[in-house]
């Protein structure tokens, strides 16, 4: 055992990590880290949100995680990474917690009008547009263990339903917020959702980043996984561009 993992929690139906799993492995080859993959409930939340998905709360499995480990990087299973990534460890102090900022470009509002709703949940100081991170990608010390363990406060909050949306995300934010856990922000490429290629940021092509994150992809994600891991695996096995040929014209414009 390293000190160093990726830790992805793959508990419920959908197996996007039949995708992400080979390429993070390869990541962790690398770079010498362990990879590990939780498959296994350790809650059993219920909340008043019938169409939510409770699993998600599983993700604070990353408390066990590093009991064990000195660092992670704490991936969801919808995350593929790109051969040209370097070792995100090496970009983050230890005494920081290592994400990228996502309240920006269309989703700046609403992320902020639910954490307002989450501080009234827990009777706490206002919001007032705090910085607010996406929890898909995160590399965490063992010093930043207690903000992933769920205190019976929280389990109220997680089966009250006033948590927003996501819940989980949202939670972990108030909870790396009042635990005053010093931030080092990561630029885009290291968590390239959907919003990061709007016009806003310059329109970049998702395969000129590091990390993938196919967040709120909706009905097109597996499809669209699929497709880009074919591409990225060939740039992996033989160093090829996993960029669309235009792009790559663009590229050398």
């Amino acid at each position: 055992m390293t000190e160093h993992a990726i830790i992805v929690t793959n508990v419920g139906s959908a197996d996007t990590a039949i995708w992400s799993r080979p390429l993070m492995q390869r990541y962790c080859d690398r770079f010498g880290l362990d990879y590990v993959e939780i498959r296994d409930t350790a809650f059993s939340f219920k909340g008043v949100d019938p169409d939510y998905n409770y699993l998600n709360f599983e993700k604070f499995q990353a408390f066990d995680a590093l009991s064990r480990y000195e660092r992670i990087l704490r991936l969801d299973t919808d995350v593929l990474i790109s051969p040209a990534a370097p070792n995100i460890f090496d970009q983050v102090p230890e005494s920081c917690m290592g994400v990228v900022y996502e309240d920006c470009g269309n989703k700046a509002e609403k992320r902020h009008a639910d954490m307002e709703e989450v501080a009234r949940e827990f009777q706490g100081s206002p919001w007032n547009r705090h910085r607010y991170f996406n929890s898909g990608v995160m590399v965490v010390s063992r010093r930043h263990r207690d903000v992933f363990r769920l205190t019976p406060q929280d389990r109220r909050a997680i089966e009250s339903g006033r948590l927003g949306r996501p819940k989980e995300q949202n939670l972990c934010n108030w909870k790396v917020r009042e635990a005053g856990c010093p931030i080092h922000e990561l630029d885009y490429r290291f968590n390239h959702m959907r919003m990061f290629s709007e016009r806003w940021n310059g329109a970049p092509h998702r395969l000129g980043s590091y990390f993938v994150h196919y967040a709120g992809a909706r009905g097109r994600k597996d499809r669209r996984m699929r497709r880009d891991y074919f591409r990225l695996l060939a740039a992996w096995d033989r160093g090829a561009s996993p960029l669309p040929w235009w792009r790559r014209l663009e590229q050398r414009a």
